[in-house]
């Protein structure tokens, strides 16, 4: 089978490495792979680096060649007129587009998403390869914060998801409600597969020097975005610090290049807790850095439709405390294989980070169960296998 893969992203994340692992852990290993990349994803290397053995092919997105500003001071209108403007944009693209797909004959298209409706240039890819009677699937990772009745362009996406794709992929039960509820595409269209990871692929041995030491070690990983609740944790560290004589650090391991970051080295400072937080740009050997902290804390705020360092952290056997909110309270059962604490209650994550680091019989019972569960669900082998029977010709 011959698989082509439309993967628009700007920014490398998670929507990369769930592709990758996909890929890697494919279960048919005589089945073919082209990528299409929009130019300016930061990914490119690193997509490239660890699917060497596939066709990849750069193209320019709707988004790199066009700048969505305002048209018209009236609100309606603008809206209006930008619906004409996106079509026409979208009749330009076809023809662009149609050379590039056109250079491989494959089975299946998949449309890798992030949240919807994501990138437009992902839409006309399958309406090209819709004509061409091709299966198209879409992948969608994260949520739609408004309905399909409240903006022109989606209502009309609503229409073409129907028309070019024959099933939509979610990662999780609350994302696919989310989905069914706003989107207008037909339920009956709908899959879920929860994303799977692999843990082969992401260790070094190297000790980084930064994690040296007794101290106890808490780690929060991921961008520094608002909603990814960097704050939530903070404040939990002071409580509990105000409480406990503790020796430990924090490590915030992630991108730096956010408007958030600023107003969490405040907080930090307005506190007095400089001494107790690292600052640690994200790494490939996510693994490894994982596998040297004592715990990961997930204080999501919202948007967290699966939680992929939550299901890393329990293949690489570290436990996990998390928000109950969106798909991590699919991931984690409370006190069985992990902690879930009410999203902005920071004093009941103080309390939980206090568990888990002075009672270690309970927390070596959730290691062991996270790692059963994780071998039983979110293997990446799994989700390859699911995948692969669904889109099997």
């Amino acid at each position: 089978m011959k698989i082509a893969i439309w993967h628009e992203c700007y920014i490398q994340g998670g929507s990369d490495w769930s592709m990758i692992d996909l890929i890697n852990s494919w279960p048919n290993k005589n089945d073919q792979f082209y990528i299409f990349i929009n130019e300016s994803h930061t990914g490119i290397n690193l997509i490239k680096k660890k699917l060497s053995f596939c066709n990849i092919n750069l193209y320019r997105s709707i988004s790199e060649d066009y700048k969505f500003t305002q048209i018209s001071k009236n609100k309606l209108l603008d809206k209006f007129l930008k619906f004409f403007y996106v079509l026409k944009i979208i009749i330009h693209k076809l023809f662009e587009y149609r050379q590039l797909i056109n250079l491989y004959k494959y089975d299946v298209l998949i449309y890798n998403n992030g949240g919807y409706p994501g990138g437009l240039s992902g839409f006309v890819a399958a309406s090209l390869s819709r004509f061409k009677r091709k299966k198209n699937y879409m992948i969608v990772r994260n949520y739609i914060n408004k309905n399909f009745k409240d903006d022109y362009l989606l209502l009309f996406l609503k229409y073409l998801s129907n028309l070019v794709f024959y099933k939509v992929i979610t990662v999780s039960e609350s994302l696919n409600c989310n989905l069914k509820k706003n989107t207008g595409i037909k339920k009956h269209k709908f899959v879920m597969i929860h994303n799977g990871v692999s843990i082969s692929n992401k260790v070094s041995n190297s000790i980084d020097i930064l994690f040296k030491g007794n101290h106890k070690k808490i780690g929060i990983i991921g961008s520094l975005e608002k909603r990814k609740g960097h704050e939530i944790l903070i404040y939990a560290i002071k409580d509990l610090l105000d409480r406990k004589k503790l020796d430990l650090k924090v490590y915030i391991i992630g991108p730096s290049d956010s408007d958030n970051l600023e107003r969490v080295i405040k907080l930090i400072d307005k506190f007095k807790l400089k001494k107790y937080f690292i600052f640690h740009k994200f790494s490939e050997n996510i693994g490894g850095i994982i596998k040297q902290i004592d715990m990961v804390v997930m204080p999501s705020q919202k948007n967290e439709s699966f939680g992929r360092v939550a299901a890393e952290c329990m293949g690489y056997m570290t436990p996990i405390i998390a928000s109950n909110t969106g798909g991590l309270k699919e991931i984690i059962t409370d006190n069985y294989d992990g902690m879930l604490f009410p999203k902005e209650d920071y004093r009941k994550l103080s309390h939980k980070i206090e568990i888990l680091l002075l009672d270690d019989k309970f927390k070596n019972i959730i290691i062991k169960n996270a790692k059963t569960k994780f071998k039983q669900n979110y293997d990446s082998k799994i989700m390859s296998l699911n995948y692969r029977n669904l889109i099997k010709i």
